[in-house]
C-alpha cells in the first residue's frame, strides 16, 4: 500500500516536532506527566496522523461524490503515531 505522505517534508517536520516534544517533555516535573507532559506529547503526535490521514484521501474522488468518497482515518492507519512510539522507544530504551 502506497503511503503518500512519507513523501510530504511537512509530515517529515511533523515527525521531528513530535520527537522533539517527547525529548523535551522528559525533563518537565513529575506532577505534570499526567497533565501537560500528556496534553503536549497527544497534541504533537496529532499533527503527523493528520496529515498522513489527509494525504490518504482522494480528494478529486471525495469532490466528485460529494462526500462519498471520504475514508475513516482508520485507513490511513494512524500513520504518525507507530512511528513516532518507535523512535520514543528506541531513544529512552522504553
Amino acid at each position: 500500500m502506497d503511503k503518500p505522505h512519507k513523501k510530504l517534508d511537512v509530515w517529515k517536520l511533523s515527525m521531528e516536532l513530535s520527537r522533539g516534544i517527547y525529548r523535551l517533555t522528559t525533563g518537565y516535573p513529575s506532577e505534570e506527566r499526567f497533565g501537560l507532559v500528556s496534553q503536549m506529547r497527544r497534541a504533537a503526535v496529532s499533527v503527523p496522523s493528520n496529515i498522513a490521514e489527509g494525504a490518504a484521501r482522494d480528494s478529486n474522488n471525495v469532490l466528485n461524490k460529494g462526500g462519498r468518497g471520504v475514508k475513516s482515518p482508520l485507513d490511513s492507519g494512524g500513520a504518525g503515531q507507530p512511528p513516532v512510539a518507535r523512535d520514543v522507544t528506541a531513544e529512552y530504551r522504553i
